[in-house]
């Protein structure tokens, strides 16, 4: 049985991981920008809601694999 230590730490390792993703997203969007000229808005606001989300939980402690589920039922 994990500690309540491993257990945060787990959950904090994996909201590091989901803020890399969101920061990918940004960067590759970014890209499509200066490739493209303009902004592909809908993927905008999906990487902009879910940064907002990752703010509102950060103490939540979500797994990335619950917010890929949330995700998936979503689209």
């Amino acid at each position: 049985m994990k500690t309540n230590l491993d257990m945060v730490t787990s959950r904090r390792k994996e909201l590091l991981e989901l803020i890399a993703a969101a920061s990918d997203e940004i960067a590759a969007i970014d890209a499509a920008v200066v490739k493209e000229g303009e902004i592909d808005h809908s993927k905008a606001a999906y990487v902009d809601s879910q940064y907002e989300y990752l703010q509102k939980h950060n103490s939540d402690g979500i797994a990335s694999e619950d917010l890929r589920r949330l995700r998936a039922g979503r689209h």
